[in-house]
């Protein structure tokens, strides 16, 4: 993770025994969301046993999980071992995380030598660290909306100082698809934060093309007008001073790439200071969108295969950009999620590329095309006009 410079462990396809990975953070406050990443967490199918967790002698409320991961925001006294219960073989096992959980002060935390300091050098690829840290918090909206916010830090983690700059950071929202919980992008989010973009990871209502947005837009639209061309020193005490461009991108992955159109739709305004859109395994909806444009798919993706993520492509107009990852499918754009339990016709194929390089990749497109988006300085411009194709990827460019 960008945010706290440690290698996190992912499995690597539908595994059949359930472990724990990690948790992150292990010191909190009130109101943080503890993330627990592992395997086998919850099987697939269309009636799964939700886990549960407990920290010390007091259950988590407001539990979310998948497959791979399980979150929940933290109550006051919430200290100690933290445990996990997990359904398999009919009936409940539970599993220990070895650190326990313990107490950290509210609001900002400074900066010690448990997490990355800002090293304020940009690095030389655009799939590393720029020259800032990650810090984020974790907001709560109306009916509990749960929403993820990485900004530009000292150093990573959680409610670490901002950087603090006369300029608005620009802005970006992260969409996620249906049957999967917000955090599935942390991988961009981070990145984005280090090389001085805002981002956040709102949690969305679940919608199917042709549904009613209606509900959706009524929790998604309050969220980005909150964060948007303003500075958000009454969105977290921790963002004292951090202020954002009017201007925003969207980066949606499969359904939530509709929930971005319907966004603009919903807004003149929004739609005019749209400038990028990027798209990761999209739906196809027949909307146009304004900006740059940035289309990814994976030959292996069953819920968005080459004929819709192409047809997404031809029916943009320039600038438009379009990466295509021989053995990459639909799940591997998240960092954990594996959409794999009820066969290829509902779920996903087996891909037979990594997860770390399908999301490298997405890293290495992703931020030249937003820099470009924003009108900042595009040190990476060659890898956006003149890389050329390799045997893990493709590009299509109509700049």
């Amino acid at each position: 993770m960008f945010s706290t410079g440690e290698c996190e462990k992912r499995g690597t396809w539908t595994e059949a025994t359930p472990a724990l990975y990690g948790v992150h953070p292990t010191e909190v406050a009130a109101g943080d969301v503890i993330v627990v990443d592992g395997c086998r967490l919850m099987a697939g199918g269309l009636f799964p046993k939700q886990p549960t967790a407990r920290i010390g002698s007091i259950n988590a409320t407001g539990v979310s999980a998948d497959e791979n991961r399980l979150i929940f925001r933290v109550t006051n006294g919430q200290v100690g071992p933290l445990s996990v219960s997990v359904y398999i073989n009919n009936a409940y096992k539970g599993y220990t995380y070895p650190v326990p959980i313990t107490a950290a002060p509210k609001g900002i935390i400074q900066c010690s030598d448990k997490t990355p300091m800002a090293s304020m050098v940009p690095g030389d690829r655009p799939d590393i660290s720029g020259p800032y840290a990650a810090g984020y918090v974790d907001l709560a909206g109306r009916d509990d909306l749960r929403t993820r916010l990485y900004y530009p830090a000292q150093c990573g983690s959680i409610r670490r100082p901002p950087i603090q700059q006369d300029a608005p950071f620009p802005l970006v929202a992260i969409l996620h698809g249906n049957g999967a919980i917000h955090l599935q992008y942390e991988y961009l989010a981070e990145l984005l934060a280090t090389w001085g973009f805002v981002s956040f990871m709102p949690e969305t209502q679940q919608n199917m093309a042709g549904g009613d947005f209606q509900e959706m837009l009524e929790e998604l639209m309050p969220v980005i007008a909150k964060l948007r061309g303003r500075f958000l020193d009454d969105v977290h005490e921790v963002l004292a001073g951090v202020q954002t461009t009017p201007e925003i991108a969207f980066i949606g992955h499969s359904r939530g790439t509709g929930r971005a159109q319907e966004a603009i739709g919903a807004d003149a305004d929004l739609k005019a200071h749209a400038v990028g859109f990027i798209f990761l395994g999209p739906v196809d909806d027949g909307d146009t969108v304004p900006g740059q444009f940035m289309v990814f798919g994976g030959d292996l993706d069953s819920q968005s295969p080459p004929l819709v993520f192409n047809k997404v492509y031809k029916q943009q107009g320039p600038p438009r950009y379009k990466i295509v990852l021989p053995g990459g499918n639909h799940g591997s754009f998240c960092d954990h999620k594996v959409y794999g339990y009820l066969g290829t016709l509902a779920g996903d194929k087996k891909p037979t590329i990594p997860r770390s390089l399908q999301l490298q990749i997405t890293q290495r497109f992703s931020l030249p095309l937003l820099q470009r988006a924003f009108g900042m300085d595009e040190p990476f411009a060659d890898v956006l006009d003149n890389a050329p194709g390799t045997s893990d990827f493709t590009i299509t460019r109509d700049p």
